[in-house]
């Protein structure tokens, strides 16, 4: 299984990074993971394929993590899709979504290809395909914060992701709103935890090793101005009980084993 972080960016747009989007490669599918504004570009300029990806799962509706999927249904349709796209969103998202490519002038019985959308709950499990499978848990990244009448309650949600595959289980935390959300998951021992950078305190980090005992810890959701503020953090650190701290970059991957 590989890992590959097709976007690492914040919510400021960027000429370094890519807004937010993660690949997982299982051999049997590929699992992208949002798909923010500008993730057709990003995909071409890692070399991957429209056509290979199977599924499409996302935590949130943010522009960063969400915009880019009317772009990528439309390459998918001109680059000629035969085969089933599948897209993982909450429950309470699958019509906001429907609208919102029918808003784009993409209807799901007008393609060459079929799309299947799976409402998920939180807290319970999926399976992507036999070597993967995700449990999806609610976060406070987002809220009714300015108290906003004409949307319904039920569609202000935000998910935290725990992956299992065949040798590893992986977290991500996607954007979180206060530092609990962070230990979400129960003590599962992860291979690999995923968290943002611009809504929580680094220092938070030592709590997490104490927590998880991730192998690793792979920082994301990086703005340009915080990369030498994160630099800085990681030279003075003294809790690495991990083999390491990353700050992803565009196109990296991990091979998982």
């Amino acid at each position: 299984m590989k890992l590959q972080f097709i976007g690492t960016g914040s919510g400021q747009t960027s000429l370094k990074r890519n807004h937010s989007s993660i690949l997982i490669d299982t051999l049997n599918s590929k699992l992208l993971v949002d798909c923010g504004d500008g993730i057709s570009k990003a995909l071409l300029k890692n070399n991957i394929s429209f056509n290979s990806i199977d599924s499409i799962l996302f935590t949130h509706y943010h522009a960063d993590h969400f915009s880019g999927i009317s772009s990528l249904i439309t390459q998918m349709k001109l680059n000629d899709r035969k085969n089933e796209l599948k897209i993982y969103t909450h429950k309470n998202l699958v019509e906001p979504l429907k609208e919102f490519l029918h808003t784009c002038y993409l209807f799901e019985d007008k393609l060459e290809f079929e799309i299947q959308f799976f409402g998920y709950e939180f807290d319970k499990d999926y399976k992507v395909d036999k070597k993967l499978s995700f449990t999806a848990k609610q976060n406070t990244h987002i809220r009714n914060k300015y108290k906003v009448n004409s949307i319904d309650e039920n569609r202000f949600i935000s998910a935290s992701i725990l992956f299992t595959g065949v040798d590893a289980k992986i977290i991500y935390t996607s954007d979180i709103g206060e530092k609990e959300d962070l230990f979400l998951f129960d003590k599962c021992e992860p291979k690999i935890y995923i968290t943002e950078t611009t809504h929580i305190e680094l220092e938070w980090l030592s709590e997490v090793v104490n927590f998880y005992r991730p192998k690793q810890i792979f920082l994301t959701h990086i703005s340009d101005e915080d990369e030498r503020k994160i630099a800085v953090f990681l030279r003075n650190q003294t809790f690495l009980d991990t083999e390491e701290i990353v700050v992803t970059a565009d196109g990296q991957y991990v091979t998982l084993s």
